[in-house]
């Protein structure tokens, strides 16, 4: 009982010094305010561009009419990764067992026409199990390149265009659209070869 009353006798003190101690805040700038107005400027004060960007937080839209460049880089690998499956020394693909799962999983980064046409270009089904086809790469975004960016405000897309080189497929242009329905997807891909 006298543990309680002691317990109770602190708390009451601490509450009592919260209480007294939260009435008014000092500013940057010296002023003095009261709580409830520093809750509020302080409110005010925080903005996007100062929280931390999480991997949903960074699809969001907000106020921009144009992907950033990590979300550009995102997308791009995202879809390099997802088309080319790790596999074993038989070019069987350990996580999908079948073109429809492999063209599901393409769903938060680009239309199903799009999945569709890579998977069924690059990819067999036998025996109720999925295999890569042994073959190049297509000619894809290079992260270490320039590109430029073209926003039509009118429909809410952006193309990305990308001049580029490669061993296998020397010169090419790179033009994907982008196109923001609650994230941004790849809605449309055109490479053109540069004699």
């Amino acid at each position: 009982m006298k543990k309680q009353l002691i317990s109770f006798s602190l708390l009451s003190i601490i509450v009592i010094i919260s209480i007294t101690g939260i009435h008014t805040y000092q500013t940057a700038n010296g002023d003095s305010v009261s709580a409830t107005t520093f809750l509020n400027v302080s409110a005010k004060e925080i903005t996007k561009k100062d929280m931390p960007i999480s991997s949903e937080a960074g699809q969001e839209r907000g106020d921009q009419d144009e992907p950033s460049k990590t979300q550009v880089l995102s997308l791009t690998e995202s879809f390099m990764d997802l088309l080319v499956q790790d596999t074993d020394k038989y070019y069987k693909v350990y996580d999908y067992h079948s073109k429809q799962a492999l063209i599901k999983a393409f769903e938060s980064i680009t239309t199903t026409e799009i999945a569709d046409r890579y998977v069924q270009y690059y990819y067999e089904e036998k025996d109720g199990e999925l295999y890569i086809i042994p073959t190049e790469t297509p000619p894809w975004f290079q992260s270490d390149s320039e590109y430029e960016m073209i926003s039509d405000e009118e429909d809410g897309k952006v193309t990305i265009i990308q001049d580029n080189y490669s061993d296998m497929y020397g010169q090419y242009t790179l033009e994907l659209e982008l196109t923001y329905s609650q994230r941004w997807k790849i809605t449309k891909i055109d490479i053109t070869s540069n004699p």
